[in-house]
This record gives structure tokens, C-alpha cells and sequence, in this order.
């Protein structure tokens, strides 16, 4: 894409930034924001994938709280999830941030009701 956008700007591929004048510079910026590109294909395997994170089996499946640190949640690019990118790792990212989130708010809930009643024994 870069060769066609400096042949399109009549700028030589081999010259530096610093080279290209601030105006060439502009309107080679609005080239780029006002381009209109086409998906000409794919083939099944160029799709890209996300990989790498927490293992799940450190992770409680229900909450997405950490079994190593009580109070530690994960969710989405976090996990380590394997999946193709689109729909899937999107739909992986907004479940387990909803299940994480939840939890994490019902753990923080129960916490604050315990001191609540602690501190109401105490000052009897």
C-alpha cells in the first residue's frame, strides 16, 4: 500500500520522511484518511488469531477470579483464549469482562456487608 500511495503522490519510495515536505506530508495524511479500499479476498487460514494469557486453569470458570489471588479477576485478551479474531474473540471479551465484572461487584457487595456487621457487633 505504501508504493501505491507514493506513486500516487508522485513522492519516491526511497526518500525519507524529513525529506517530504510538510504540505506533501498533509496531503498525504488526507490521502490515506479519505481512502477507499476494497476487501478483494481471503482464503480460509489468513484469518488472524489471539493466543497467549492466563491460563484458564488458574481462573475460576464461573467468576473469572484468580485461584492463585483471591480478589484478582480476568477476562478477554487476559485468558488465555485461542480463537479466531472477530466475532469469536469479541464475544469471548464481552462474556467473560460481563461474568468478571459482575463478580468481582457481587465479591465487593459481600465484603462491604460483612465489615457492616462486624463493625455493628463491635460497637455493642
Amino acid at each position: 500500500m505504501a508504493a501505491a500511495i507514493c506513486e500516487r503522490m508522485e513522492v519516491p519510495e526511497e526518500r525519507l520522511n524529513h525529506e517530504i515536505s510538510r504540505k506533501i506530508r498533509n496531503q498525504t495524511v488526507e490521502e490515506l484518511k479519505n481512502a477507499q479500499l476494497s476487501v478483494i479476498g481471503r482464503a480460509a487460514g489468513e484469518e488472524f488469531v489471539t493466543a497467549g494469557g492466563v491460563e484458564t486453569q488458574e481462573v475460576d470458570s464461573k467468576t473469572g477470579e484468580s485461584k492463585c489471588c483471591k480478589g484478582l479477576y480476568f477476562a478477554g485478551e487476559l485468558l488465555n483464549v485461542d480463537g479466531f479474531t472477530g466475532g469469536y474473540n469479541l464475544q469471548c471479551a464481552w462474556a467473560t469482562g460481563y461474568r468478571a465484572g459482575a463478580s468481582a461487584a457481587e465479591a465487593s457487595k459481600r465484603e462491604e456487608e460483612t465489615e457492616g456487621s462486624s463493625e455493628s457487633r463491635a460497637a455493642d
